[in-house]
């Protein structure tokens, strides 16, 4: 935020915190000089030889003296009335506050403090109206409910009074708070604050890198540039971010390398595997060749050639698949030969039965 922006929020929250301590203060001092007749039809008489009996004081006398003699057991509501009545002077006291706050803000308070000063000159008169206006009003109900015709003798509280009283002091409140967020907003920069924490925040991204933490770093790096851009120190703001995208890629490539070797790693105990099962594979081939069981040896030689097409061993797994398709073709062969084997020997079988039946035969008959 510029410095013409800073002095414009400064002046504006000045304004609106004395205006609206302003209208808290009249209309605090307006009702304690009215007395009663601010909020009933009660005459403010005022007697300075006999203050006591006189204003407010013979308002709340003779509303005593009413209950007293009139209405047996119901304490009068006196006292109330004048708790609340006198809850006015807080409002007075908060509308004070935030017009001396908006005089003297620089000179004294600073923004800071000048703008909690208004929040609690807000919370003052809030408290002081809401005790006002519930005090009074409660009176205004034993009042309807106790005396015969409340407007005869001037006792009754009336109500819009109040209601009006709410609306100003709420108002005044509400441009109090504007004025304490526009002084809070044009705060000047805490610089030896700011440059504090980004040292703090530079030592621990420096311990952090050098213990193997980039994404706590980067966010170090990137909290102490943003400090320095409220500094309006750009240069050192790009540097830091600069350090922060430096490391962040610096960690890309770490991880992209830990992934590489895990991979090869990975790929070289597969590699390894495959080789042992696949000498397996060729030594189970050799003893099924040795053995004649070609069709055996077969199968365990794709298996191998399988083997080697995974470890990228093609021509190794070509001469694999070749011998796997000779003994195969011999398996065939010696299928082919057995069967024409056991064809003859039924052949033979069949044909010696024939001549045993011929010999047999010619023996009966001689």
């Amino acid at each position: 935020m510029s410095e013409a922006a800073k002095n414009y929020r400064e002046m504006r929250g000045a304004w609106f915190g004395f205006i609206g301590g302003l209208l808290s203060t009249v209309f605090a001092v307006v009702v304690l000089l009215l007395g009663p007749s601010f909020f009933s039809h009660y005459p403010n008489v005022i007697n300075f030889s006999d203050p006591l009996n006189s204003g407010f004081f013979r308002y709340l006398n003779d509303l005593q003296n009413y209950f007293a003699y009139n209405v047996t057991g119901i304490p009068s509501p006196g006292p109330n009335i004048m708790i609340g009545y006198f809850m006015v002077s807080l409002i007075l006291v908060g509308g004070i506050i935030a017009m001396i706050v908006g005089l003297l803000r620089r000179k004294v308070f600073g923004m800071s403090l000048s703008g909690f000063f208004l929040i609690v000159s807000i919370f003052i008169i809030y408290f002081g109206l809401a005790i006002f206006t519930i005090l009074l009003a409660s009176a205004q109900v034993t009042i309807q409910m106790y005396v015969g015709i409340p407007e005869v003798y001037g006792f009754s509280i009336d109500l819009i009074p109040l209601m009006g009283s709410l609306l100003i002091n709420i108002v005044a409140g509400l441009v109090v708070l504007f004025g304490s967020f526009q002084l809070f907003m044009a705060r000047p920069i805490p610089i030896a604050n700011y440059r504090r924490k980004r040292m703090q925040f530079l030592a621990k991204a420096d311990t952090l890198e050098r213990a193997g933490n980039p994404v706590k770093a980067i966010k170090f790096y990137e909290k102490a540039a943003d400090l320095s851009m409220k500094l309006k120190e750009e240069d050192k703001a790009t540097e830091y971010y600069a350090k922060a995208r430096e490391i962040h890629e610096t960690a890309i490539e770490q991880m992209m390398k830990i992934e590489e070797e895990r991979k090869r790693k990975e790929l070289a105990e597969r590699r390894a595997r495959l080789e042992e099962e696949r000498k397996e594979i060729l030594q189970k081939a050799d003893e099924a060749e040795e053995k004649q069981d070609y069709m055996r040896a077969f199968h365990l030689y794709r298996e191998a050639a399988d083997r080697s097409v995974d470890l990228g061993q093609k021509k190794l797994a070509a001469q694999f698949t070749a011998k796997a398709k000779e003994l195969r073709r011999r398996a065939k062969q010696m299928e082919k030969a057995e069967k024409e084997k056991a064809v003859a020997e039924e052949k033979r079988k069949k044909e010696l039965e024939r001549k045993q039946k011929e010999l047999e035969r010619r023996a009966e008959k001689l």
